[in-house]
């Protein structure tokens, strides 16, 4: 559910999301799972796709992104970039077992970014 209406796929989160940029919210970014993420807002709309990983528990996805996405798009305005690298971040988390602990430190991380853009 996104603002009271049924969600099943990105179209109709892309169709919700601009619902609440129509009501004046400037930034609305949807997480999609192994799909990405969606952005719709004042700086226009987009998917960042995911990035393919065998996935081993996904508890704690959805903190992981938000805690990346948060990190980057302070340090740099860069809402996009900010995306992107909280859907790779993500992606590497489910690839371990829990959740804090599954979380990737910046040399872990560096390296899976690496390994994926190969």
């Amino acid at each position: 559910m996104i603002s009271g209406q049924p969600v099943t796929c990105a179209e109709e989160a892309a169709q919700a999301a601009r619902q609440l940029v129509a009501l004046g919210v400037r930034h609305v970014i949807v997480t999609l799972g192994e799909q990405g993420a969606l952005y719709v807002g004042t700086e226009g709309e987009w998917q960042v796709p995911g990035v393919k990983v065998q996935a081993r528990d996904t508890t704690g996805a959805g903190d992981a992104f938000i805690g990346c996405f948060a990190r980057h798009w302070t340090q740099d305005g860069n809402i996009r970039q900010a995306m992107q690298q909280a859907v790779a971040y993500s992606a590497c988390s489910v690839t371990g077992l829990g959740t804090q602990s599954s979380y990737p430190d910046a040399p872990t991380f560096a390296r899976f970014l690496d390994a994926s853009a190969n």
